[in-house]
């Protein structure tokens, strides 16, 4: 059977819906899962289910570049979720960078209990960029949205730290008229989110510190310790603390404690993902320098697969893990440079 991009397509032998997102050759194609994985697939093993052919487009060609906003905005200057109602009654999602710095976003969305990846990319400074379009029932993935971003303009003087946070909407609003208004920029009436995350304020910290500090006696007060003499340390010592800053995964299906009997390839390969993502941002966010990803060898498919992900990652660079230990079967990943 031969397929065009923008099919809708299950596959055979999985439980896995999608959209033809290429065509390799002509007997193989790549599927785009409802997950946000671009899978090869061979022709045989799915069936047309129907066609997306306007949803695909927009996709294909927003995705191809980032539109500029007009210079003159009333809106203030912040990276917004934007909710457009198109002619199928879907919801399209666009990202306002309505900031004067490139941004890099991650969004995230919780489905069945897990936080799934829908959008990560580059959105110039006074720019938008499409993400997709939901149905009224996808909408209600969207009551958490987990927003990361960083500012990317290397050149700047200024230091900005990466952000995120975790937004909260309520679902009712996307049906309500009173939610949407005119933006001039994407010419639509749309509902807007405000990704932002205020700063606290340091005076207010220093204050709060201050009444800490009034309620302990003073007798109890920690005197600053003395520095006698100086303090060597050893290079072995130095060695033992950088193999502290090295965590390992092994993602061989039977190592991660997760039920996978009756499951198809496809479905323990996106378990074997969902948990080298899991394990890759708890580490970031405890502060490990590097970590090592075991996928073995077999056919390759698991390997390109973690690859993938990784390149999803802004900031970290990954190499072949050491080949005397682990043959070509792990992957060393630089998160720190």
């Amino acid at each position: 059977m031969s397929f065009q991009v923008g099919d809708k397509v299950s596959f055979l032998n999985e439980a896995l819906d999608g959209i033809v997102s290429k065509i390799i050759d002509n007997k193989m194609v790549e599927v785009t899962t409802n997950d946000g994985f671009a899978i090869p697939v061979l022709s045989k093993e799915l069936v047309n289910t129907g066609r997306d052919s306007e949803v695909l487009s927009k996709q294909e060609f927003f995705h191809q570049k980032t539109f500029q906003l007009p210079a003159r905005s009333n809106l203030e200057k912040k990276p917004y979720l934007c909710f457009v109602k198109n002619s199928l009654n879907d919801r399209e999602l666009y990202l306002l960078n309505n900031t004067s710095y490139s941004l890099f976003f991650v969004l995230r969305i919780q489905k069945a209990g897990e936080w799934v990846l829908i959008y990560s990319g580059k959105v110039s400074k006074r720019s938008y960029a499409f993400v997709n379009s939901y149905s009224d029932k996808e909408l209600d993935d969207f009551r958490k949205v987990i927003v990361d971003f960083v500012h990317i303009d290397f050149s700047l003087k200024r230091h900005f730290t990466p952000k995120s946070n975790e937004i909260k909407i309520k679902t009712t609003k996307f049906f309500k008229d009173s939610s949407y208004s005119e933006i001039p920029i994407l010419e639509k009436n749309a509902m807007l989110v405000d990704v932002s995350i205020e700063k606290t304020k340091e005076v207010a910290i220093q204050k709060e510190l201050g009444k800490s500090m009034e309620l302990i006696p003073k007798k109890k007060l920690l005197k600053s310790p003395k520095i006698v003499g100086k303090i060597e340390i050893k290079q072995e010592k130095r060695n033992k603390n950088r193999n502290r800053s090295r965590v390992e995964l092994d993602l061989h299906i039977e190592k991660l404690g997760v039920g996978f009997k009756g499951k198809s390839n496809g479905q323990i390969v996106q378990l074997q993902l969902d948990a080298a993502r899991d394990f890759i941002d708890k580490s970031v966010m405890s502060g490990k320098r590097e970590l090592i990803l075991v996928h073995g060898v077999g056919n390759g498919t698991l390997k390109k697969e973690v690859h993938k992900l990784l390149k999803s990652y802004y900031g970290i660079r990954f190499e072949q893990g050491d080949a005397r230990k682990y043959g070509e079967g792990a992957t060393l990943v630089h998160l720190k440079g």
